[in-house]
């Protein structure tokens, strides 16, 4: 049953249903919108169909062709370290061999890992490990 004690406050919502605020800490609302308008989805199964590293390249490099503009970066979202065959990141040198005339980023499923190509390390102005803000975090693959 329900309890109702002397010090509480009962509000007849009159059918209606109240539930409490809803507050989500840790979304990651925007950045899902930006890859769905601006990359390419190159998730593992079930949801996509990047399965190893060459197929990810493959994807990235068809994309990279649909926009043939130098320059342009070229965003691609949703990689899996652990359920690709080969068990790891990408590395910036295959990424290089896609394209060294368009940046490239492809961002981990978990939007809080991201690999880019040298040209996309470039113009993010990275220098060395020494100008890592305390608590930051920078590997190189």
């Amino acid at each position: 049953g329900i309890f109702i004690g002397k010090n509480t406050s009962v509000i007849n919502l009159q059918g209606k249903t109240m539930i409490p605020g809803l507050i989500d800490a840790h979304s990651h609302f925007g950045k899902t919108a930006c890859n769905l308008a601006q990359g390419f989805d190159i998730s593992p199964p079930p949801f996509g169909t990047v399965k190893n590293i060459p197929e990810l390249l493959d994807s990235t490099e068809d994309n990279t062709i649909k926009n043939p503009e130098a320059g342009k970066t070229i965003s691609g979202f949703g990689y899996s370290d652990i359920d690709l065959a080969e068990g790891r990141h990408p590395t910036r040198f295959e990424l290089d061999s896609v394209s060294s005339e368009h940046p490239i980023v492809l961002t981990h499923f978990s939007n809080h890992i991201a690999v880019g190509n040298s040209l996309a390390i470039e113009i993010m102005n990275y220098q060395d490990p020494a100008s890592i803000p305390a608590g930051g975090i920078v590997d190189k693959f």
